[in-house]
């Protein structure tokens, strides 16, 4: 997952991107299958959804936003659901909402 994770930051073509997005999550789905307690493979999928589509995800003219940190969220919130106390998961996930807030005025944190 995270080779096809590391490689899609280089791809120009759309297609090709979503395509290494695909697999990536594909692998990190199986692993989470493997091992279930583990929060690793959610982490990744996380990470390599955040950095494919970060600035996406921060621009409020964006026309994918809303749908973007929705996923991202989700991606979050299944690491959180095995570990609550997870540090990175509840910065990246903060940093969303507190995003959220400042475009929409929506204060939900």
């Amino acid at each position: 997952g995270l080779y096809h994770g590391f490689f899609l930051f280089f791809e120009e073509d759309e297609k090709a991107k979503q395509s290494s997005l695909n697999h990536a999550f594909e692998d990190l789905n199986i692993a989470a299958k493997i091992n279930p307690s583990s929060v690793l493979p959610h982490l990744f999928k996380a990470e390599v959804f955040s950095r494919t589509f970060g600035l996406q995800m921060m621009s409020i003219y964006d026309p994918q936003h809303d749908d973007l940190n929705s996923k991202m969220i989700i991606l979050l919130d299944e690491t959180l659901a095995i570990d609550p106390d997870n540090v990175w998961a509840l910065k990246e996930r903060a940093l969303i909402l507190s995003f959220e807030e400042v475009a929409t005025g929506d204060y939900r944190l």
